[in-house]
């Protein structure tokens, strides 16, 4: 069965995964090669982010990418996995026009190009799995995220009392030729602060924890909804100091609200109003604040990150010479310096309008069409489009099917005797 799993399958869900811990029923269809596999990936994707193979003089590549294949090789010799059509017919449309595009533009990065074409072919696979697999992998995720919170509070702790010498800081530990390069790992609250926005010590920048906390916290209200996580999570998200994980919750809350219970909402508020109070005294809310007007102002992180790039998007899907081709893969844009551009607006200048358009068309058919849950993947487009340079980040992209559109979820659970 493909289609989406409604509200009530997803609490009936929550209630056998409950009792599948007591012992009361038994897993039917279990695939412990798939769960193996997605386990390894969302480790990799959280704890291994900072690692890069370097690439030639100055290239590199995240090492989630290189684990995911080798993973799904091994994978592929225990587990079969299919193909889907309707994936893979809007992702060949989408090559082809790039692939055009390419051809006609004046330079391209060959790395760039071949990099999106490897990391979405991805999106074309398909396991099928039970819904309690499907919990289960997305459990570890909130499970992973839930140390990285723990890890958040430490340092948000260990700062305003004994100092960031006491944070592990893998710049410092490692070598700087396996770092994956271009993100700020340690960023201060303002340019004149003293104080640093924790970073999870293993993600790339303040920014991930906001983000990939918020993911969590959305999984566990729909699927889990345990108080004390949920609780650790939101926390985590306050102490984080960024908006874009917040600004990701906002765009969400509308189709989240519904499911969330009484208890949650009570907690929730609760757990606004200690972690509003604390910070208080962390300066969350002037952060916050001068964060709100970035977006108007010239040379601040909220300017660079989406004035910038909408800008640029507006500008060019307007101008006749971007309809077939941009200005290459991976080429930097005249006016844009070195601002990260958001996804849509670096497929208009690199690749064109008509690839934008043939790119956003596969990417809403991959993420939506038969999918194991409408709200997750709404999550996650909106994560995709606001996070920054996600395009080809592979952490970021491939989180996508390791979530969500990797899987065919079956309803069926089989009872003891």
């Amino acid at each position: 069965m493909h289609s989406a799993l409604s509200g009530a399958e997803y609490k009936n869900m929550h209630d056998i995964n409950r009792r599948d811990m007591v012992g009361n029923i038994k897993l039917t269809n279990s695939k412990p090669n798939i769960l193996m596999f997605a386990k390894i990936q969302i480790f990799s994707i959280i704890f291994l982010q900072k690692l890069a193979i370097p690439i030639g003089a100055d290239g590199e590549i995240q090492l989630v990418l290189p684990i995911f294949l080798l993973s799904l090789l091994f994978i592929k010799a225990k587990d079969s996995f299919k193909i889907d059509i309707m994936n893979s017919m809007s992702y060949i449309l989408f090559i082809i026009i790039a692939t055009i595009s390419q051809i006609i533009a004046f330079k391209i990065s060959i790395n760039s190009f071949g990099l999106l074409i490897a990391l979405y072919i991805l999106f074309l696979l398909k396991f099928e799995i039970n819904r309690n697999n499907y919990a289960e992998i997305q459990g570890f995720f909130v499970n992973c995220m839930a140390i990285i919170s723990c890890i958040t509070i430490y340092q948000a702790i260990t700062q305003y009392t004994v100092g960031i010498e006491y944070w592990p800081n893998l710049d410092k530990i490692l070598p700087n030729q396996i770092l994956f390069s271009n993100y700020n790992y340690m960023q201060r609250l303002s340019y004149l602060s003293i104080y640093f926005k924790p970073n999870g010590i293993f993600l790339l920048e303040a920014s991930f924890i906001s983000q990939f906390c918020v993911i969590a916290l959305i999984i566990e209200i729909l699927t889990f909804r345990r108080i004390i996580v949920s609780s650790l999570l939101s926390i985590s998200i306050v102490l984080s100091l960024s908006g874009t994980g917040l600004m990701i919750l906002g765009f969400c809350a509308p189709v989240l609200i519904g499911r969330a219970s009484g208890r949650m909402i009570v907690a929730a508020i609760v757990v606004i109003i200690t972690t509003a109070i604390a910070g208080s005294f962390i300066g969350w809310f002037d952060t916050i604040t001068n964060r709100m007007t970035e977006f108007s102002s010239q040379g601040t992180s909220g300017y660079a990150r989406f004035a910038v790039p909408i800008n640029l998007f507006i500008e060019q899907i307007s101008d006749p010479a971007f309809l077939i081709t941009g200005n290459g893969a991976g080429q930097t844009v005249k006016g844009a310096g070195d601002y990260i551009l958001l996804p849509f607006a670096k497929l208009v200048s690199e690749y064109g309008t008509a690839a934008f358009l043939s790119f956003y068309a596969f990417i809403i058919i991959a993420i939506f069409h038969k999918t194991a849950n409408f709200e997750l993947g709404f999550m996650l487009f909106i994560f995709y489009n606001i996070s920054g340079s996600t395009l080809v980040l592979p952490s970021c992209v491939l989180l996508i099917p390791i979530l969500s559109t990797m899987y065919s979820v079956k309803l069926e659970v089989q009872t003891k005797d």
